[in-house]
């Protein structure tokens, strides 16, 4: 290679090597540039829940959270609610301990807010919940245990919560009996069956109850399982379950009645079944008081809303009369009606006397507190007619 080529190429490597170190020392310098200055004003974290303070002297703290905490009383949700009914928790009960607060804050982390609650303001947040939940829930109801969990909330400044009632009763409040049924002139081997398959049913929360699904794989009968579902049937219509899905017996069962007949078909897929649209269970009791009666018990909470259920009769279907015809009979047959007409003899019998059929519907009543009765139908009930049936001979007269 030529020595001027070679000493170009030199220069060249020495050129880029330059180049480089100076863009490295310039990274260098521009990092430490930056930490010094990083150091120097470093970002003051502190912080009341979402309201800022590391921008404020220690002397400024108090004045900008009293000026902050009304803002957040004003726009913050705080729920208690149980089944239909809520209440919007008064912030304004909470008195804002703005002393402890700055008293106990550290700086550069997220730090509590207090809050007080006076007696008489605890009176008036536990007239609320008797307004709103009624006397009979609240008595029931563990004040103490809410207000631990409703001040840590406070302190966080959190913006929606919802508590629901249940979390804070008392667990016996839950075995209250609701409603009571009987069916009675049962076979004693099925009452007996039944109480030993299903003494203790749970109906869970947000979920639908079968008939089918809790006992499809027993060894009960499609009689007893249709004698459970009926009796649940008479206990669950003044109630807030809904979604009723059932066929009534054709015939009404010795042990039915209109309102507490349903009938299972395992093969057919015959169930009863609803909905339970409540965050929290109920349980139905089973219990053999007679050798041919079950008495049906409903437990769970009260109902804050009145619920009444009727059964009644919405539609008659009449029935119909069929003649059949039958040349046997004659005037020596027993019972027989001998009907004369100007031109003909009718000898007719009675095979079966007619009944009307009907559409019965459960209706519930329900009135939420202070508020104004509601009807609705929950279900129907259809019973066909039964045809009046005659045997029939018409005979002419002699002559015509």
């Amino acid at each position: 290679m030529p020595m001027d080529g070679l000493k170009k190429r030199l220069n060249y490597h020495i050129y880029v090597i330059a180049v480089l170190t100076a863009f490295t020392l310039s990274l260098v310098f521009a990092g430490v540039t930056l930490f010094v200055l990083n150091a120097g004003h470093a970002i003051d974290a502190t912080s009341v829940g979402h309201i800022y303070l590391g921008d404020h002297d220690d002397d400024e703290l108090a004045a900008v959270l009293v000026q902050e905490i009304p803002g957040w009383k004003n726009e913050a949700d705080f729920l208690l609610r149980f089944q239909d009914q809520e209440l919007e928790i008064d912030l304004s009960l909470f008195a804002f301990d703005v002393v402890s607060t700055v008293g106990h804050l550290r700086r550069d982390v997220d730090n509590e807010a207090y809050f007080t609650l006076s007696e008489p303001h605890e009176e008036e947040l536990l007239a609320d919940l008797e307004t709103v939940f009624t006397t009979e829930i609240i008595d029931h109801f563990y004040l103490d245990a809410f207000l631990v969990d409703l001040m840590n909330d406070l302190k966080n400044l959190r913006q929606t919560v919802i508590y629901d009632v249940e979390d804070y009763l008392e667990e016996s409040l839950s075995a209250n009996v609701i409603h009571t049924t009987t069916i009675t002139d049962l076979n004693e081997a099925d009452a007996d069956a039944i109480v030993s398959a299903a003494s203790l049913l749970s109906v869970p929360a947000l979920s639908r109850f079968s008939i089918l699904d809790r006992f499809g794989e027993t060894d009960l009968t499609n009689e007893q399982m249709s004698i459970i579902a009926s009796g649940i049937e008479a206990i669950t219509l003044a109630t807030s379950f809904s979604g009723f899905i059932f066929e009534p017996c054709p015939d009404l069962p010795t042990w039915g009645r209109y309102g507490a007949n349903v009938r299972i078909l395992r093969v057919s897929g015959y169930d009863f079944s609803f909905y339970n649209d409540l965050g929290y269970g109920f349980e139905i009791q089973i219990e053999k008081t007679a050798p041919t009666i079950l008495t049906f018990r409903l437990l769970g909470y009260p109902f804050l809303t009145d619920y009444q259920g009727t059964i009644v009769q919405a539609t008659v279907i009449p029935f119909d009369i069929v003649f059949v015809a039958d040349d046997s009979l004659t005037a020596a047959t027993p019972d027989v009606q001998i009907i004369d007409n100007p031109d003909d003899t009718t000898y007719r019998l009675l095979v079966q006397t007619g009944s009307d059929g009907a559409i019965y519907f459960g209706i519930r009543t329900e009135t939420p507190p202070g508020g104004i009765p509601v009807e609705t139908r929950i279900f129907a009930e259809q019973y066909l007619p039964a045809n009046e049936t005659y045997r029939e001979n018409i005979v002419p007269k002699e002559g015509d």
